[in-house]
């Protein structure tokens, strides 16, 4: 091989030698030392974060706890959560303190729907039943509720309803309503749907429920102080007790094995005995009472299964004093459930007196129209 050749040979290997010194070392050294630099770069940036925190520690700080407490207020605006319990007792509110009454309501189990925050700070929408039961425990998860309701009130107690919601102490609001005047009865009616809603949470506890309904009521919406549509509140400075002085009618409701008269005596003229309607059964009767309008005057007919009386009702409101009394003992069972109709614009007033509280004897069981018990 001539000295040429082998000097060409010489050079092409050098080349060869350093091409490969390049590819296999010096550039992925190169590149390691832009990654290097570029994590140096982040990592000075997050140091001169640090110490500028470092810096503003007291500030911050405080900053983060006056945040902490603005977001504790703004929870105080949720309930823990939403159970059935604590919404029948707000629904009952509603009608004690307007001149508004539920026909309907339909009570659907709360649905979560977002994840407010955890101790990594993440905050997720919740889409499905799987990533509801991964919220974990620190975490505070949004829930809401949609309730439907069938309505009758009157004008003023529609207005009462929605300005009650918009107060309430925790966040509702109204998502749709209908109103529709009922021009016979001068109420009006129709349906709303109100969304509530809760935040669940660290800490956070549900609201005790003080439920006023005594136990085998068989309506729960119904009671003394249920203001109903087109109510008078013209008793209310002095809770009815005037009633007691001047009635419409009389109920009288005692002990069934009482010696003297039937445990259960209904009477619009308590000096005859014509008027009466009574029944010495020991046990809860039903008691209808139906109020309508003809040429112009008002009438009341009240009846105990077949027997009862008609008469016309003077005033402009068809008041009733309930004369009650306590239960003698286990085996007194006597009472009325009270089926009211009153198609008319008056109302059907009710003064209850002296009925047991742990078991009365006096019940409303349904009604329609303008009713009001004190």
């Amino acid at each position: 091989m001539k000295d040429s050749d082998k000097k060409i040979l010489i050079v092409l290997g050098a080349i060869i030698i350093l091409v490969a010194a390049w590819f296999l070392v010096v550039s992925p050294t190169r590149e390691d030392i832009k990654t290097l630099q570029s994590e140096n770069a982040t990592l000075r940036a997050r140091l001169d974060d640090l110490i500028a925190k470092e810096q503003m520690k007291d500030q911050l700080e405080k900053e983060t706890a006056e945040a902490n407490e603005r977001f504790k207020a703004e929870l105080t605006k949720y309930p823990a959560d939403l159970n059935q319990e604590s919404t029948v007792m707000f629904m009952k509110a509603v009608e004690q303190d307007n001149e508004f009454i539920y026909d309907s309501i339909v009570l659907p189990e709360e649905t979560q729907f977002y994840v407010i925050g955890s101790s990594d700070g993440s905050e997720t929408e919740i889409e499905t039943e799987a990533e509801a039961e991964e919220a974990t425990d620190d975490s505070y998860v949004a829930s809401e509720c949609a309730y439907d309701v069938e309505y009758i009130g009157t004008y003023e107690g529609v207005k009462d309803f929605m300005d009650y919601v918009a107060n309430y102490k925790y966040r509702m609001n109204i998502a749709k309503i209908s109103i529709d005047l009922d021009e016979e009865t001068g109420l009006y009616v129709g349906s709303l749907t109100t969304n509530a809603y809760a935040v669940a949470g660290p800490d956070r506890k549900p609201d005790t429920v003080d439920v006023t309904v005594p136990e085998g009521k068989q309506n729960i919406f119904i009671g003394a102080g249920v203001n109903a549509g087109g109510a008078t509140g013209a008793f209310d400075s002095d809770n009815g007790q005037s009633i007691v002085a001047n009635h419409e009618l009389m109920i009288l409701l005692d002990n069934a094995n009482n010696d003297t008269t039937d445990g259960i005596i209904v009477s619009s003229d308590s000096r005859d005995d014509k008027t009466f309607v009574s029944s010495s059964d020991n046990e809860v009767v039903e008691l209808k009472l139906t109020v309508t309008e003809e040429d112009g005057k008002k009438y009341v007919e009240y009846a105990i299964g077949s027997k009862s009386y008609k008469s016309e009702i003077a005033g402009d409101s068809l008041t009733v004093y309930v004369n009650s009394s306590a239960r003698v003992d286990a085996d007194d069972k006597n009472g009325v459930d009270v089926v009211i109709s009153n198609a008319t614009t008056i109302p059907v007033v009710f003064k209850v007196v002296d009925d047991d509280t742990a078991s009365p004897r006096f019940n409303v069981k349904t009604r329609e129209g303008s009713v009001k018990v004190y």
